[in-house]
């Protein structure tokens, strides 16, 4: 079946305006892993009839932990969610490729070092969150992932910096940024290879004084949750390992 071609404007403008924007410092500032603490609550009432009934979702037996729905999103993933995310469909409806797959091949670079050496910044964080970025006219769009950052591992985040980089991926269509929460849920870790975004057209709603980035090619994003394989959204590409063999002087480019 031959392989349509996606219209990828929006992706190679981004990508030829900031490459040529590359900054050159190599400082290497790390920020302190946000660590959270359980807290337990006794409770000693005594509930009547339908009240008791109902209190006892509320509250875990004794030794126990209540699972949240986020750690049931994270504990019923698989790296096809994210994978099937991101890819495109024909007019006919049959499977298409990866956003930028016909690229990947031509484009690929060999090494992490040499991702590293087009890329302006590069961090390790956690996903908190997607929000909806901007759109085109051929409905190459794009959605924002919100990562807290855990370690900034080459460069400089701009001043005023909130903790947190946001990260424009392009998509196809108009999605509404809940489509992707099972494919990039909060928690996941994340491997980013990035450059300023465009400013002329900021995605909506970016906070107030903070930067939008993009990767620095399709193989500058890397995802993985708990033990699963590691994978690249941009490329389709899937790796069993750790995600800290994908920062610079890994083994693992995508």
């Amino acid at each position: 079946m031959r392989q349509p071609e996606l219209d990828d404007r929006f992706s190679d403008a981004l990508r030829a305006e900031l490459v040529s924007r590359v900054q050159q410092t190599a400082s290497r500032p790390e920020r302190r892993a946000r660590t959270w603490a359980a807290v337990g609550v006794a409770a000693g009432v005594l509930l009547l009839g339908g009240l008791g009934a109902g209190a006892a979702g509320l509250f875990a037996p004794s030794g126990q932990e209540q699972a949240s729905p986020q750690s049931s999103v994270l504990a019923s993933y698989k790296p096809e969610d994210t994978l099937a995310a991101f890819r495109g469909q024909t007019p006919e409806g049959a499977p298409g490729q990866i956003v930028g797959r016909q690229a990947r091949d031509s484009n690929r670079l060999p090494t992490t070092e040499a991702l590293a050496s087009v890329s302006g910044v590069v961090v390790k964080g956690t996903v908190a969150g997607i929000r909806e970025g901007r759109t085109d006219t051929n409905a190459i769009g794009s959605i924002v992932v919100v990562v807290d950052i855990e370690n900034v591992v080459q460069g400089e985040m701009p001043k005023g910096n909130d903790g947190r980089v946001y990260v424009e991926l392009p998509v196809i269509g108009y999605p509404q940024p809940s489509d992707y929460a099972k494919a990039l849920p909060d928690g996941a870790v994340v491997v980013a290879y990035l450059l300023p975004a465009p400013n002329s057209h900021p995605p909506a709603g970016l906070p107030e004084g903070q930067a939008s980035f993009v990767p620095a090619g399709q193989q500058g994003f890397a995802l993985q949750v708990g033990d699963h394989d590691i994978v690249w959204p941009l490329t389709g590409a899937r790796e069993p390992g750790e995600i800290t063999e994908t920062l610079p002087g890994g083994t693992l480019v995508g």
